[in-house]
């Protein structure tokens, strides 16, 4: 790992994003692997990741709400740390904020839903579905994996009210078994999302997903065509030396 890393940054430390060869080779790769890619966006920790496939979540739906579980860590953007550590529970779907400093109008936007609970959570979408953009889940939740029928629920209902279903695999990809949750579990998600396990431990993290979704742009102005583009840039997620390990 470190020869193939020094052999890289002989070539340059930084792409600033931009594309290259070893990042295509690798894309071509991760779109082999993981069962729901059909193409790849690169970012540089699970937490922008996460951060990214919520903003394209909302941009293809149009709607501005994210379903997570009570509990589950999905990084540490202001819209992630919402019910991860509460201190009561039961206020479905209100979450509540886990830092000082977040903002009322990101916790607003994220319904909480117990884990594993399929009952409940029909409950929520049926009465919220109309602003929900997409349902967030980790397959396995710390120390708590998913029963069996509840990711399928979860597909079955995203597919009943049009809504994306995200898996947050930064945990589990590439080593719950090589084809990570999606495959233990044999259920795809639309999109997924993949922490430094795709770098070798460096510096790099990808979001995964089906073709529609417009998971490669880089944008600086907001384009309509074919769907609204999410802007989604890093300056390290394209960089040679964690790509090659």
């Amino acid at each position: 790992m470190v020869e193939a890393s020094k052999a890289q940054l002989d070539r340059g430390a930084h792409m600033f994003g931009s594309l290259n060869d070893v990042a295509v080779m690798l894309a071509e790769r991760l779109v082999n692997d993981i069962p729901c890619a059909e193409k790849i966006a690169y970012a540089t920790t699970g937490s922008e990741a996460t951060a990214y496939s919520m903003r394209l979540a909302r941009a293809f739906t149009g709607r501005s709400k994210i379903l997570k579980f009570e509990g589950a860590y999905h990084g540490n953007h202001d819209y992630a740390i919402v019910s991860t550590f509460p201190k009561e529970t039961g206020n479905y779907p209100q979450g509540t904020p886990d830092s000082y400093g977040q903002p009322e109008a990101t916790v607003s936007t994220m319904l909480v839903c117990p884990y594993n609970d399929l009952a409940t959570l029909r409950k929520i979408v049926a009465e919220h579905h109309a602003d929900i953009a997409a349902i967030f889940a980790e397959p396995v939740q710390r120390i708590i994996p998913a029963e069996p029928e509840f990711l399928h629920g979860i597909r079955e209902i995203c597919d009943e009210y049009d809504i994306l279903f995200i898996m947050d695999e930064v945990v589990t990809g590439f080593r719950l078994c090589y084809g990570g949750a999606q495959q233990w579990y044999d259920v795809k998600p639309d999109l997924s999302t993949h922490g430094k396990v795709v770098g070798g431990g460096g510096p790099l993290s990808c979001i995964a997903g089906r073709a529609d979704a417009p998971i490669s742009t880089a944008r600086c102005t907001v384009t309509r065509w074919p769907r609204p583009q999410p802007w989604r840039c890093s300056t390290s997620s394209a960089s040679r030396a964690s790509m090659t390990v």
